[in-house]
């Protein structure tokens, strides 16, 4: 429910980014940096400056810094395979069969995961600590034995609430009564901002009201209906039903939602932002879809009259209203205490809990064990008080140094991706002039909020743990309320502190960089800066380049939904994105054929395309000025061009299950990690240079594939 625009990017998902005239128009960029940090003032040194002061001080002064990330480079990579035949082998064959999955995951990177458990430590310290709101917070959760003993008392409530839908009007009240308490039924329900109104917040209405993540898993050859089934009826036990009555109810369920899917828009179809920008009045919603939405809005606390909201797509809707007047209320009933169940099985006792776990964990997305109690709930106060956890986090894992260079290294990519525009030779003069405009509007946003969450509102107690959750579910939904009432803020996040990812947001323009991403092996002061800028410098040119891609392009710099281009630069630029679909395509991920989804993933391809590019020709300009590093000593032995390229793609050296790689191509908009290294590659000359590739050979074909 957060408040995002409908082309939000991000760099990663849980299945799981030369003196032009930008740097002259630099004063009117504004650069948000971490505002509880220090500021540096040793011998009015720029970030710039301290950064080349520190590598030369560890190169003169401790030369096994060196050696050591030499081993870090030589333990990951396999230099019997040919860095022109497969450069993902390359790079990660040593790593991936030296780190299996660990049981408790789907997928191990060696990025976002090795990272996502340091942190992770950091912040299970501070949770366990007896701090005020997060300690009890986090005891409430550790306390098994308490969470066992309620059962499901915890939403016997919710369940009676569902019990009395008599007629559509209860059904559409019960929605609006759960989507304080985690629960969405039929649709999903949140803010986000007017798309074409950029300083104003509206209600978003979204197509959703299934249980499984897309609409293939109830027919076609991957259906999961028996499966699916035995599961409802486990839980529907759970909650005091008969066997029969339980079967009965998942069977009501489980045709209630095939019929939702029938009509569910696929996600690669639901991309384009003008196709899912449809505002409307409440009589312009009544006659798309002619519902009971006042006992709804009234329910969510919602003002509608007026109402402004936004339908992300209308079909979904008025298919949604056919549905639900022809539905008998027995189904309404099981649908809904289904979605109650569903949605908070997993913070029930040990029997919700581990069964909840063992279908779609283990079965669907094929995990072996539990996530360890003590991770979950530091993950659950992460996701829950993460500005409360993220204040913490900052001042033990963002400081020194970090918060300059990381500036510093922004300003050089987006310079460097402004620098490329003449280059663009695809674009006419007009949209370049457009684009140069939109990049110098850009908001950089690094390390954490300037303004924290204020959660002394909420009853956080030691024992009560489910109260805990639904008091702060309300709370954020009272959030979101009072960000619907306000003016958009420009500087508001949509990640806590210490989470390992990165993205753009097109209806503000801004780019967000939270502390947590901003780690080894991501970014080390002391590395060299070939890695820097092909680890972390790569994320800031991936998301840099997302107010480019397909979706991001169609915003101006105030984050307006507008079309600046001509129709023959259009025309260009959709023909190149082609070129990137049909690549893509061609990505197979499993001996079954099934391959890269190009459409669905095309923008973060041309982000991926982009980073790379702009962090390469960024890290040229920075060591024309600075200097290069000293060659580490490697063995075989890399140049420094080789060791940014290296240091790039082993960021996404990954061991996916097979389940979950099955999954995540089907709702995933990132491409697997071995395509988001081999994709972007391919297409660029500056590699097969690198590592001197023949052309026509695997990483160097004759046809590549260029936008920015």
């Amino acid at each position: 429910m957060a408040s995002r625009g409908p082309a939000y990017s991000d760099l990663n998902s849980q299945y799981l980014e030369d003196g032009s005239p930008v740097a002259n128009s630099r004063s009117r960029k504004t650069i948000i940096i971490l505002a509880t940090l220090l500021a540096l003032a040793a011998a009015g040194l720029t970030g710039l400056g301290i950064w080349v002061y520190r590598l030369r001080e560890h190169k003169e002064e401790n030369s096994s810094l060196y050696a050591d990330i030499a081993d870090m480079i030589d333990s990951t990579r396999d230099a019997s395979v040919d860095p022109c035949d497969d450069f993902y082998a390359y790079a990660c064959n040593s790593w991936i069969k030296a780190n299996p999955i660990p049981d408790d995951v789907n997928k191990y990177s060696r990025s976002f995961n090795v990272i996502g458990a340091r942190n992770t430590d950091i912040l299970h310290t501070t949770a366990k600590g007896q701090w005020p709101v997060i300690g009890p917070f986090y005891d409430a959760c550790m306390n098994t034995a308490l969470i066992d003993k309620a059962g499901f008392a915890p939403i016997q409530a919710l369940l009676e609430y569902a019990g009395n839908i008599n007629f559509l009007t209860d059904a559409m009240d019960t929605a609006g009564y759960l989507v304080s308490r985690g629960v969405n039924l039929f649709f999903d329900t949140g803010v986000e901002i007017d798309a074409k109104n950029p300083s104003v917040n509206m209600i978003a209405l979204r197509q959703g009201g299934l249980s499984y993540p897309t609409s293939d898993f109830y027919f076609g050859p991957d259906n999961h209906t028996e499966a699916f089934l035995t599961h409802m009826t486990k839980m529907f036990e759970l909650i005091g039903e008969s066997a029969e009555e339980a079967a009965a109810q998942a069977t009501l369920v489980n045709d209630f939602e095939t019929a939702i899917a029938k009509f569910t828009i696929d996600p690669t179809d639901m991309r384009d932002p003008e196709s899912v920008y449809n505002k409307v009045n409440l009589t312009q919603l009544l006659k798309v879809s002619n519902l009971p939405y006042e006992a709804f809005f009234g329910a969510a606390s919602l003002p509608f009259s007026p109402l402004t909201a936004n339908l992300d797509a209308p079909s979904f809707f008025a298919n949604l209203a056919a549905l639900l007047t022809t539905t008998e209320v027995a189904t309404l009933r099981a649908y809904a205490k289904w979605h109650i169940v569903n949605a908070w099985a997993p913070y029930l006792s040990s029997p919700f809990a581990d069964e909840h776990f063992r279908f779609w964990n283990m079965e669907v997305y094929g995990q072996k064990e539990q996530t360890a109690r003590w991770k979950m709930c530091t993950e659950l106060t992460d996701s829950n008080l993460g500005d409360i956890l993220g204040r913490y986090f900052v001042q033990q894992a963002f400081n020194g140094d970090s918060q300059d260079i990381i500036k510093s290294m922004i300003q050089d990519i987006e310079r460097a991706f402004g620098a490329n525009l003449p280059n663009v030779d695809w674009m006419d003069d007009q949209t370049r002039e457009a684009a140069r405009k939109k990049l110098a509007l850009v908001v950089d946003l690094v390390g954490a909020p300037v303004n924290w969450t204020d959660y002394s509102s909420v009853n956080v107690q030691r024992d009560a743990f489910f109260a805990n959750l639904v008091a702060l579910s309300q709370f954020q939904w009272k959030v979101q309320l009072e960000v619907l009432q306000n003016p958009v803020d420009k500087y508001r996040w949509q990640m806590t502190p210490a989470t390992v990812n990165a993205y753009y947001e097109p209806t503000l323009n801004t780019i967000n960089f939270p502390a947590g991403i901003l780690q080894p092996t991501f970014f080390n002061a002391s590395y060299p800066s070939a890695m820097n800028f092909g680890g972390i410098g790569m994320v800031m040119g991936h998301e840099l380049t997302h107010g480019f891609d397909d979706q991001g392009r169609m915003y101006d710099g105030t984050g307006k939904l507008t079309n600046w281009w001509t129709k023959a630069s259009t025309t260009n630029f959709e023909e190149r994105a082609a070129c990137l679909i049909n690549q893509y395509n061609g990505f197979v991920i499993n001996d079954d054929g099934d391959h890269v989804n190009g459409n669905l993933t095309l923008g973060e391809n041309i982000a991926d395309n982009g980073g790379i590019r702009s962090a390469y020709f960024a890290w040229k300009a920075y060591i024309k000025e600075h200097g290069d590093d000293a060659p580490v000593p490697t063995s075989p032995k890399l140049t420094n061009d080789q060791l940014f390229f290296l240091a790039f793609a082993q960021g996404w050296c990954a061991n996916v299950r097979p389940a979950y790689a099955k999954v995540a191509i089907k709702q995933d908009v990132h491409s697997p990690p071995f395509a988001r290294v081999l994709g972007p590659l391919q297409n660029f000359d500056k590699f097969a240079e690198a590592f001197h590739c023949k052309a026509g050979s695997k990483m160097n074909p004759v046809k590549k594939c260029v936008l920015w």
